[in-house]
């Protein structure tokens, strides 16, 4: 079934088997543009499988809708890997967005969690990128010597030279230095627009998750110069959102600020802090090589794309590649297309 509700069964699942992502409150901060937050969930005896979604109505389009999971790191999750279980589970999710008139679905999977092997064919599955993270089982010696890069000892020690101080904040505090350095940043990078988070966003993200997130800030003078949004489900933590000034970042704030957040979540529990990938799929990617300086340890991010009712959706993405030609070689192999 499609559930508006579904904590108290993803609260049966152990911690080592969800995330944050999969949360009620982490999905209704991500349900933008009309899209509804919720999760089809299919039990049978003690097995239970839950895969958090945003369904939404495709527009001009007579009431049919799609789904995708939220931006980060979902897909299905569950008790029982019997590929029966899940074959029989995906079964019933292809009844139900029949029955709802759900067209297609897109899922981000999670790479720690590794649940992209969670399918029978309901989805096909397409490597995306490398994502990297901080192994913080390790001791706080071996985190500084086996897995951040020489180079990267020598710009946190550059940075602290520098007058760089770092703190946490748990309060968010610091939410307005936070917002003002991630929009300057996203300025400076031409970002795309879906990463231009509003007011609303981050208030939000105060209202659902303040007791699952910080942040991290790097000050010069009382002045802060770089700063992150953590998330974390223990024993997972996540570096979320990120924003600095350009001359703090040449001397080494972010550096000095993620290693001093991972040291941070350590402490508090975290065995893992995800640091995500580039952004794009690039080996050589700018942002994924600057994460690798904080580790070697990588996971594989994939996308899944699924097609419920193969007609209508065909006839949509049809209809979208005549009215936007142009459109088609930069999103034309976007399992949702037509929607941009």
């Amino acid at each position: 079934m499609i559930a508006n509700h579904w904590n108290d069964k993803l609260n049966l699942l152990p911690s080592t088997r969800k995330d944050i992502y999969f949360t009620e409150e982490y999905c209704k901060l991500h349900a933008f543009d009309n899209r509804i937050a919720c999760a089809f969930v299919y039990e049978k005896n003690d097995a239970l499988y839950i895969l958090p979604i945003l369904i939404g109505q495709i527009p001009d389009s007579n009431g049919l809708c799609d789904f995708e999971t939220p931006y980060g790191y979902g897909g299905p999750i569950t008790n029982n890997d019997s590929p029966t279980f899940i074959q029989e589970a995906e079964e019933q999710l292809k009844k139900d967005c029949y029955a709802q008139g759900i067209v297609a679905g897109f899922i981000r999977f999670h790479p720690i969690l590794d649940n992209v092997h969670l399918t029978a064919g309901a989805f096909d599955i397409l490597p995306d990128r490398k994502t990297v993270a901080i192994d913080l089982s390790a001791d706080e010696q071996q985190i500084w010597q086996d897995q951040l890069h020489s180079k990267n000892r020598n710009t946190i020690r550059k940075a602290e030279r520098n007058g760089f101080t770092f703190l946490i904040d748990e309060s968010f505090a610091f939410l307005e230095d936070f917002k003002r350095l991630y929009r300057q940043t996203m300025q400076r990078v031409a970002a795309k627009e879906f990463y231009n988070f509003d007011d609303r966003y981050f208030a939000n993200l105060v209202y659902y998750l303040k007791n699952r997130a910080c942040i991290g800030i790097v000050q010069q003078e009382d002045r802060s110069v770089a700063a992150a949004i953590f998330l974390y489900n223990y024993p997972w933590a996540h570096y979320h959102l990120a924003g600095s000034e350009y001359e703090g970042a040449i001397k080494g704030a972010n550096n000095l600020l993620l290693y001093q957040a991972a040291l941070y979540l350590k402490t508090k529990g975290a065995q893992i802090l995800h640091l995500g990938g580039g952004t794009d799929h690039d080996e050589s990617n700018s942002l994924l090589a600057f994460k690798r300086k904080f580790s070697p340890l990588t996971y594989q991010f994939s996308i899944g794309k699924g097609i419920f009712i193969e007609g209508l959706y065909n006839a949509l993405c049809s209809k979208w590649e005549k009215a936007y030609p142009e459109k088609i070689t930069e999103f034309g192999k976007m399992v949702l297309k037509y929607r941009f």
